[in-house]
């Protein structure tokens, strides 16, 4: 538990923060925009969203429930139920049927918050299913056709009902909420069948730096937005998307590898001796065969 703390606070917060320092300048440049200095050292801490302060930018919100993911697991874990082949079954399916009556029968906003919390939070012990199915072994594929057919259900019904058709000032609509959850599932699922024989150098690439990608490409679209314009055709567009994807890619391959890479090998030096070992034994080896 020690060491997996350690690594997830260097995998983490070094990216983090330099994202917080990239996206203050961006706007300080952008917009003359100054930030209150107390929201500003909440989101240092990334326990903004569980002090009731708001995210300097909207798409940190997923970085809360990533955190009460990895505190939810590490509880399983103490209590020896994380690894037992039922658990993120038991999860998926009690958080899909409590959920789902509760959208239909209550309807309070602040009931909703926390049956959206338990979606986002299902959607990821999917994610281990369907990982335990293919790697692991451990369960079948019935498992994860019920449990994904219970998440879509939840997630298409929970959605309806707590934006209503309607979602940040017209934006963004509640059926297309429900589908950004449902297409994700079938996605995972589908690279997590495909993968091996879809294999593409440049694809594995932008998931190594996946993390990298999510944190500053928000911040290069701005730039691009407000610098650069070609024009609202068919070809403006093209040239303006592929702009920002080119930009993004190098962007985040330089925060992973002057950032991110570097404050994960840092982090390796105050985990135990006995995982430090875990590590380096496949690395000695391929080093004296290479010899």
């Amino acid at each position: 538990m020690r060491d997996f703390s350690i690594s997830r606070f260097f995998r983490l917060y070094p990216a983090y923060w330099t994202s917080l320092v990239v996206g203050l300048v961006t706007m300080q440049l952008m917009d003359s925009k100054i930030y209150p200095l107390g929201q500003i050292a909440a989101n240092v801490t990334m326990l903004q969203t569980f002090v009731n302060v708001p995210n300097l930018w909207v798409f940190y919100w997923t970085l809360a429930i990533e955190l009460l993911f990895y505190v939810g697991c590490t509880i399983l874990f103490a209590m020896g139920l994380l690894n037992r082949r039922f658990t993120a079954v038991t999860i998926v399916v009690a958080a899909a049927l409590v959920g789902t009556t509760t959208a239909l029968l209550v309807e309070n906003r602040a009931v909703s918050s926390v049956m959206e919390v338990g979606l986002n939070l299902s959607a990821m012990f999917l994610g281990k299913i369907i990982r335990d199915t293919v790697i692991g072994g451990k369960l079948r594929w019935s498992h994860v056709a019920v449990c994904t057919l219970l998440y879509a259900i939840f997630a298409i019904t929970l959605a309806d009902r707590r934006f209503g058709g309607v979602y940040h000032e017209n934006f963004f609509y509640s059926y297309s909420i429900a589908s950004a959850y449902v297409c994700a599932a079938l996605v995972f699922i589908g690279f997590a069948v495909f993968g091996e024989r879809m294999a593409w150098r440049p694809m594995a690439f932008v998931g190594v730096i996946s993390y990298s990608v999510y944190l500053m490409s928000p911040f290069v679209l701005v730039f691009i937005h407000r610098l650069v314009w070609f024009g609202d055709g068919p070809l403006g567009w093209s040239i303006f998307m592929t702009l920002i994807l080119a930009l993004s890619i190098l962007v985040s391959w330089m925060t992973f590898t002057f950032v991110e890479k570097p404050s994960i090998a840092f982090g390796q030096r105050f985990r135990s001796a006995r995982r430090k070992k875990v590590v380096l034994e496949p690395v000695l080896s391929t080093q004296g065969a290479a010899e």
